[in-house]
């Protein structure tokens, strides 16, 4: 896509994933997962169903991220709905991290996902979740390949081109500076 462009990326490491293991595969068993941690006011995102194991259907996984900080109140509501929804048990990884490439256009046909997954798999980095939108991509990676995603994503999208700007843990987000004949109404971005 000719409008294609990236301008930030962000990470953050104060999220960790929960996933409830082998749920059954039934309508409406996702609907008890989410309302009990619901109630129990625990925000998720990025939710991901897997409904085949090992190439055949069978008990899905239901992964999703949580702030680190609700980790053990979430902990408490899965385990108290795995029982009634009949799932195998469940699984809290807190050594994760949420990288986000942010842009214009980053959805296929623009090649941006095939960048950034060349990007990785060039480095050894594993993705380990991965969620797009027309000005998103968000990758979960090893919370210990955040600085070297981060730099890895710089480089790979000529971003260090606009501004010199060195990794700091402490902040959420790289941003650049946005060249005056870049591709798209910057305006609209942040609308």
């Amino acid at each position: 896509m000719k409008n294609a462009f990236v301008y930030r990326i962000a990470h953050d490491t104060s999220e960790a994933r929960l996933t409830v293991l082998g749920v059954p595969d039934r309508s409406g068993i996702g609907a008890k997962i989410f309302h009990s941690l619901a109630e129990a006011k625990i925000n998720v995102d990025m939710i991901i169903y897997n409904n085949v194991m090992n190439g055949t259907p069978g008990m899905p996984n239901v992964s999703f991220l949580i702030w680190k900080k609700d980790v053990a109140r979430a902990r408490e509501a899965a385990e108290n709905i795995i029982q009634e929804i009949g799932a195998t048990g469940i699984k809290i990884e807190e050594d994760i991290a949420r990288i986000t490439v942010i842009g214009q256009g980053l959805h296929n046909p623009s090649g941006i996902v095939a960048e950034l997954f060349e990007a990785f798999g060039d480095e050894k980095i594993n993705i380990q979740m991965i969620s797009t939108s027309e000005r998103r991509v968000s990758c979960l990676v090893k919370a210990a390949d955040v600085k070297r995603s981060v730099k890895t994503l710089i480089e790979k999208f000529g971003l260090d081109d606009f501004k010199n700007q060195s990794f700091n843990e402490s902040h959420e987000e790289v941003d650049f500076a946005i060249p005056l004949d870049a591709p798209f109404d910057y305006t609209l971005i942040n609308a």
